[in-house]
């Protein structure tokens, strides 16, 4: 795995944040409510953003290693704060012709995904199949 350095410059206005890799761009900041210019995703945000997009991308290897079919593929994330405690909670949804057993194995690899792994000990991530 090719090792990532990432920049972030944060610019005139009290919050905003550009970070790159070198290749790719992308803005962060606060919530006007937090004195910031809401130019892009909140650092919690940015954090089920990645939860997202590794759980999408690992479903999508399984299934095609598996060759399984599904189709419409969608994670969707929602945080919250729970006790002071950081709560992703992962909605998963795809269109497929697949037994219950093939389903139960697709939300146990949810949780196997690189991004999961790493946030699990100290965030509370839920995971519901939704339609």
């Amino acid at each position: 795995m090719a090792n990532s350095i990432i920049n972030c410059t944060l610019q005139k206005e009290n919050y905003t944040c550009h970070i790159n890799d070198g290749k790719h761009e992308l803005i962060a900041d606060e919530p006007v409510s937090l004195g910031g210019s809401d130019k892009g995703f909140t650092p919690n945000g940015l954090l089920a953003s990645a939860l997202a997009a590794c759980t999408t991308i690992t479903l999508k290897m399984y299934t095609d290693r598996k060759e399984w079919s599904i189709a419409n593929l969608k994670v969707k994330t929602e945080e919250d704060s729970l006790d002071g405690q950081l709560h992703l909670h992962r909605k998963i949804s795809f269109k497929s012709n697949l037994g219950e057993k093939e389903i139960d194995r697709i939300l146990k690899i949810a949780d196997k995904c690189p991004i999961h792994k790493t946030l699990s000990p100290t965030v509370k991530i839920t995971t519901e199949l939704v339609s």
